[in-house]
């Protein structure tokens, strides 16, 4: 099927990423897995209408409803359309997200994120920079659009540290490493299809967000997801990658630090570093503006971990 919101690519047999089209109210990716009783749906989109054709590309695609909704982490571009799968799905999260999630003030914050990103939009001279913050910006916009109708669903189950589903056609692993992008991030690991669904511990073509998580925990969950036996990983933004993109991110990572590192060290101001030319891959990914958050970030984190 044709969507506005998402571009479906099947990864396996009966595994499908959902890759969200920019600017149109999708925003992270999802995925469609097809177990055999029971249709998984991996995280539901940031607005209402773009899980809506999540929901009939599961059941056209597979002849059956999702019966199962399963949110990699608590930010809203993965969980706001987990309503449209209730009550006939089961929203299955770890006991962190969920808690989280059940806490969090986004739609007191909304109109302040949609004012801050105006704000940013009007002082970017960077173009690539811009149109990414333009993108984000329609996104919430449509979100906001929303807001009378939405409410919060939480999820029915939880675990802590891994969960197995069977099912006819293959099993999935639910599995949580602890917390590197948020405080709590899950995967969906398919070990029969080499596949796994990675949410927000994965950006392929674009710069990740430190704000929410812990950088140095990333890196080890990283290495810990590299030695599962993987082809094909579905990212949380951006298209379907393989296991080089996993080793690019943990790269990133590796080199933002150090690079944080050298202005604490003083080597350099933090405008310099900003301004020093990235390696290639990074230099061509998306979200460049988030790469002075993340900077900013690791300049505050990095003291307190090292004094821990």
């Amino acid at each position: 099927m044709r969507s506005s919101y998402f571009r479906l690519e099947e990864v396996a047999g009966g595994v499908f990423a959902a890759v969200a089209t920019p600017g149109v109210g999708a925003m992270g990716n999802a995925a469609i897995v097809d177990l055999g009783e029971r249709i998984l749906v991996f995280d539901t989109f940031l607005t209402t209408a773009a899980a809506r054709e999540l929901r009939e590309a599961a059941e056209r695609l597979t002849g059956r409803p999702a019966g199962l909704v399963v949110n990699s982490h608590r930010h809203a571009d993965h969980v706001m359309g987990n309503q449209v799968f209730v009550p006939d799905a089961v929203v299955i999260s770890t006991a962190n997200t969920r808690e989280r999630l059940r806490i969090s003030p986004l739609f007191q914050q909304l109109p302040a994120l949609i004012a801050g990103l105006e704000e940013r939009i009007a002082g970017e001279r960077d173009e690539a920079s811009r149109s990414a913050l333009s993108s984000d910006l329609s996104d919430y916009r449509l979100l906001s659009a929303e807001a009378h109708d939405l409410h919060r669903v939480l999820a029915d189950v939880t675990f802590d540290q891994q969960v197995t589903l069977y099912g006819s056609k293959r099993r999935a692993e639910l599995i949580t490493y602890g917390g590197g992008h948020t405080s709590s991030d899950a995967f969906v690991h398919l070990p029969d299809d080499r596949v796994a669904l990675m949410g927000d511990l994965l950006f392929v073509g674009s710069h990740p967000g430190f704000a929410h998580g812990d950088p140095r925990e990333w890196q080890r969950i990283l290495r810990q997801v590299r030695e599962l036996d993987l082809e094909h990983v579905v990212p949380g933004h951006g298209p379907v990658g393989t296991v080089l993109d996993l080793d690019s991110e943990l790269h990133y990572l590796v080199h933002i630090e150090e690079l944080a590192r050298s202005v604490i060290r003083g080597e350099r101001t933090r405008e310099e570093a900003l301004e020093e030319p990235l390696p290639p891959p990074f230099r061509a990914w998306r979200w460049r503006n988030v790469l002075a958050d993340n900077l900013t970030f690791l300049l505050d984190y990095l003291p307190r971990v090292d004094a821990a």
